[in-house]
C-alpha cells in the first residue's frame, strides 16, 4: 500500500520522546528523535484516548508486537512468507508514506493502555520507531507507572525466544517463528512484577558459542571481561550492533 495519512484526519504529532511515553530496555535516540533498538523486548508503555492509533514505525526484518489494553491487537513487520506462523492471525501489513505506518482502528471510544514489543533478538536487525498519532480530539495521556522490581536477563537464543512459535525443530525461515515475548525471561519477569532487560544474542554462550568445536570459545558473550568481539559490556550499550551507544540506568 502506498499512501500517507491525511493529517487533517489525525490530531497532533507525538514523537519518540513524549512525555507520554514510557520506555522498557536499552534504546536509543538519534539526532531526529527517533527511538532506535536492536535488543529482544524493548518496550513502549502509554495510555491515550480514541478509537484509533498511527504508528510511524520502521522494523525492518523484525516483528514488533502491539497490545491494546492487555491483549495482543497486531504484529507488525515483513510480510510473513510462511503460511504456519501463529502471528499471521494478528499480522497488519504497513502504509508506506512518510516511513512505515502501521494504523490500528476500531479500538473503541474511551481511555486504553498501549504496550508495543520488540519480539525478535538483535541478530535480525534494528527498529526505528518516530512517533504515533490519535484520532482527532483524542489526547496522549500519562503513561503507566513503571513497575519497582527490575531484573536484567544475559542469554542468547533461549532469551531472544528462538523458535518457539516454530512448527518443529526445523523451519525454514527464523524471525516469524521468534517470540520473546513467550520467552522463559519474559515470563518470568511478568510472574515476579519486573521490568526487564533482555540482553540476549543467539549464538552467544557464556562459556561456549554456538557451532564451535572448542569445549570453551576465544570470544564468548561477555559477563564482566570485555572481548574483541564485545570490546563494551553488553549491559553498558544502549544497541547490541553499536559498541559505542552508552546507556546507564539514568537512561530510563
Amino acid at each position: 500500500m502506498s499512501e500517507a495519512l491525511n493529517a487533517a484526519d489525525w490530531s497532533a504529532w507525538a514523537p519518540a520522546e513524549h512525555a507520554g511515553l514510557r520506555w522498557e530496555g536499552r534504546l536509543r535516540f538519534d539526532s531526529e528523535g527517533t527511538a532506535v533498538f536492536d535488543w529482544t523486548q524493548v518496550r513502549v508503555h502509554a495510555r491515550f484516548t480514541g478509537e484509533r492509533l498511527a504508528l510511524y514505525l520502521d522494523t525492518a526484518d523484525n516483528y514488533v508486537e502491539v497490545q491494546i489494553d492487555g491483549k495482543l491487537k497486531a504484529v507488525l513487520g515483513p510480510k510473513p512468507n510462511v503460511e504456519d506462523a501463529p502471528l499471521l492471525k494478528h499480522y497488519l501489513e504497513a502504509r508506506f508514506g512518510d516511513g512505515h505506518i502501521y494504523v490500528l482502528q476500531g479500538l473503541g471510544e474511551g481511555e486504553h493502555q498501549l504496550l508495543i514489543a520488540k519480539r525478535t533478538g538483535p541478530n535480525i536487525g534494528i527498529v526505528r520507531f518516530k512517533g504515533l498519532r490519535l484520532a482527532p480530539g483524542a489526547q496522549l495521556l500519562s503513561p503507566p507507572p513503571a513497575l519497582e522490581r527490575r531484573i536484567e536477563f544475559l542469554g542468547d537464543s533461549l532469551t531472544n525466544g528462538y523458535g518457539d512459535e516454530g512448527p518443529g525443530l526445523h523451519c525454514s525461515v527464523l524471525p516469524p517463528y521468534e517470540n520473546s515475548s513467550l520467552s522463559w525471561a519474559r515470563r518470568v519477569a511478568t510472574d515476579l512484577q519486573a521490568e526487564a532487560h533482555l540482553l540476549a544474542y543467539s549464538g552467544y554462550g557464556v562459556v561456549r558459542n554456538y557451532g564451535e568445536k572448542e569445549a570453551a570459545s576465544a570470544e564468548p558473550f561477555p559477563t564482566t571481561t570485555p572481548t574483541r568481539s564485545w570490546p563494551k559490556r553488553p549491559s553498558g550499550r544502549a544497541s547490541a550492533s553499536k559498541p559505542r551507544s552508552p546507556w546507564s540506568s539514568g537512561d530510563e
